[in-house]
């Protein structure tokens, strides 16, 4: 007896340093993250493009001109250079912003960032809800504090994006889905997919399981997102984001060394790694054939949307389903970046709830242990690894194929992510019994 408390109070006494230690670390991540509304980090913030696509929008500027350009209409001159291209984000983003287009800059970006902050409470109490069917206010802390610890989700902050408010809407819609609360779970659905074309393949699951509550939803929410975009910034604007805009800024960093995407290898073998727009690591292509690097780029993407989509189909559990298509949106999103990582918090949930309950094998134990270390490796280790090995003379000279492989070393983040999705394809199909009649193991 006297043993079993022993172990019962070691394993508690754990718990509370690891609970302390991580919501220290969340709090200096955000305390940090205040010097990035000084005088000059401000205005190189991400949160820049939306701002002035509200801005635009109230004044009846075109939204989609050259952000430079745009600066220099709104802000006059400013103190640092921005984006050389237009924003890459979508027409509904300027009905969501529209109002803080009201505020001056500097307000405007402080009100995000409460807001962002507001959704990282909201995402901590659903999972705490999900794990702990239950909520006290040091559990919602320290889990706050736990989210903010995770480096993608203060440079998101940081930045000023878009993804934790992404995050907050799929989590809603994540459980709302679950619940068979069709029409709200697929409005909030709706509603992610308006501001970030990137978790279509949930929809297009839907549909395959004749959800059709869900879909209408969701497809009606985002025409209704569109139109109101339409309603304040025109036809013209709108149509010419997806045919011309959304496009030309993709390609503009589709070979950049950060940019994890599936699409992003082919453009890196057959283009060679590098921005004309951002400054990073370059390396030479495997083989010089630009004209066929589009043609190729989406062969692995279409391979892992049909494994995804199939392995979802076959899941006797929505919630592993759910997971697996987070996982394909960001691997076969034209872009993807570090910050794109915070989607990973649902499928790590999800696989969570099978760790703590011990329906892991044992080997699934250790890989779920090392997928969550590779998720705390920020960025800038990447980064640093890649600039460390580059620099050495005889492989940055002489030797291109090594310099091309060093550079994909900024493809880790799509490793892990691909681990998740394998992850969850083991647990989820365990049964054949489809998921798509809401059956829950």
């Amino acid at each position: 007896m006297n043993t079993v408390n022993s172990k019962e109070n070691i394993i508690n006494t754990l718990k509370i340093m690891i609970m302390l230690t991580v919501s220290i670390l969340g709090m200096i991540q955000l305390v940090d993250s205040f010097d990035s509304f000084n005088s000059v980090n401000i205005y190189k913030k991400d949160f820049i493009q939306e701002y002035m696509l509200a801005k635009a929008v109230l004044s009846g500027t075109n939204p989609y001109l050259q952000l430079s350009t745009l600066g220099e209409l709104i802000f006059g001159q400013l103190p640092v250079t921005i984006f050389q291209h237009p924003t890459p984000h979508p027409p509904p983003v300027a009905v969501l912003m529209l109002p803080l287009g009201i505020l001056t800059y500097n307000m405007a970006a402080i009100v995000w960032f409460i807001f962002e902050l507001f959704c990282i409470v909201i995402i901590a109490c659903y999972i705490l809800l999900i794990i702990n069917k239950r909520l006290t206010v040091i559990e919602v802390l320290v889990a706050s504090l736990a989210i903010l610890a995770w480096n993608p989700v203060i440079v998101e902050i940081v930045l000023g994006q878009l993804m934790l408010f992404i995050l907050a809407l799929l989590v809603c819609a994540w459980q709302k889905l679950h619940n068979k609360q069709e029409l709200s779970g697929g409005l909030l659905l709706g509603l992610a997919i308006s501001f970030k074309l990137i978790v279509w393949p949930i929809l297009v699951y839907l549909t395959l399981c004749k959800r059709w509550k869900a879909v209408i939803a969701a497809f009606t929410t985002v025409v209704l997102a569109n139109f109101m975009a339409i309603f304040i910034m025109g036809w013209s604007s709108v149509i010419t984001y997806y045919l011309e805009t959304g496009p030309k800024v993709a390609s503009l960093y589709h070979s950049f060394v950060s940019n994890f995407s599936l699409w992003s290898l082919s453009w890196k073998a057959l283009e060679g790694t590098g921005s004309k727009v951002l400054v990073g690591v370059t390396a030479p292509p495997l083989i010089q054939s630009s004209e066929f690097a589009g043609y190729l780029a989406c062969v692995l993407p279409l391979i892992v949307l049909v494994f995804g989509m199939t392995s979802a189909r076959r899941s006797a559990d929505f919630d592993i389903s759910f997971g697996i298509l987070l996982c394909v949106s960001i691997l076969i999103a034209p872009i993807a970046w570090n910050h794109y990582l915070i989607l990973t918090l649902i499928p790590m949930v999800i696989i969570g709830k099978y760790y703590i309950k011990r329906k892991l094998a044992s080997e699934y134990n250790i890989l779920y242990m090392f997928i969550v270390a590779a998720l705390l490796v920020p960025q800038s280790t990447i980064n640093a690894i890649i600039d460390i090995l580059m620099s050495i003379k005889e492989v940055s000279v002489t030797n291109s194929k090594i310099a091309f492989l060093i550079a994909q070393i900024g493809m880790f983040p799509a490793l892990v992510v691909v681990g998740i999705l394998l992850l969850l394809h083991k647990v989820g199909n365990t049964s054949i019994v489809s998921s798509c009649n809401g059956k829950m193991t």
